[in-house]
């Protein structure tokens, strides 16, 4: 995973379902092996939706890429902990029962939960934390990273929720932990929602919190 991928912030409303970008050229350079990067912001402004291009794998002869813009609102975002999932593959399951059934405001869960094709799109929009269960309660090792992304679709299926996603960059799982008041984990002293195998939505701005406690998930 590239230390060099590059995300926009923004947001205030609640997005209605995206209109398709047009792609668009950029010059970049790209360091790493199956890796993922944003080479072109579009007008950014923390006050408005972002549409950003997304760009993966190695850059071809010449330096000119097309990549794909994706729209992305920082008003809320997706949480993923599934067991000792690693995120390895183009999909993962959530469990029907604990898909935005916990965790998740009522309004949230009003306009999401039953993810009909236009609430899907809302949540697409959502930037996501893909995480594992803490090692150990409401700790765990240094070495067990999260990772920042995006869902990219949502299949409902007989035996569960099949998430379409991206990651984009990676950070230490202790990191979400030690701000686990601040991005709204609720939880106990000896358990949080890091300890929990489920999908929630948080209206909190993810880039915003990671960004004042000095992890910057984008750089102009």
């Amino acid at each position: 995973m590239s230390d060099d991928t590059q995300i926009a912030k923004t947001g205030n409303n609640l997005p209605q379902p995206a209109q398709p970008q047009q792609p668009i050229q950029a010059n970049l350079n790209q360091y790493g092996n199956d890796s993922t990067q944003i080479a072109y912001v579009q007008h950014y402004d923390a006050t408005t939706n972002q549409t950003v291009l997304i760009m993966q794998g190695a850059q071809p002869a010449g330096g000119t890429v097309v990549g794909q813009g994706v729209t992305f609102n920082y008003d809320c975002f997706n949480f993923f902990v599934l067991g000792t999932e690693q995120y390895d593959g183009p999909t993962f399951m959530v469990p029907k029962n604990r898909a935005l059934t916990e965790s998740t405001s009522d309004e949230m869960k009003a306009q999401c939960a039953a993810l009909t094709p236009e609430a899907i799109e809302i949540v697409k929009t959502f930037p996501a934390l893909f995480c594992s269960e803490n090692h150990n309660f409401t700790k765990t090792d240094p070495d067990h990273m999260a990772y920042y992304g995006y869902v990219t679709d949502i299949k409902v299926q007989d035996n569960g929720i099949k998430i379409y996603f991206t990651k984009l960059n990676a950070l230490p799982q202790q990191v979400l932990i030690d701000l686990a008041a601040e991005l709204c984990i609720g939880g106990a002293k000896a358990y949080n929602e890091l300890s929990r195998t489920h999908w929630a939505i948080k209206r909190i701005n993810l880039v915003e919190v990671l960004e004042k406690a000095g992890y910057r998930v984008f750089k102009l």
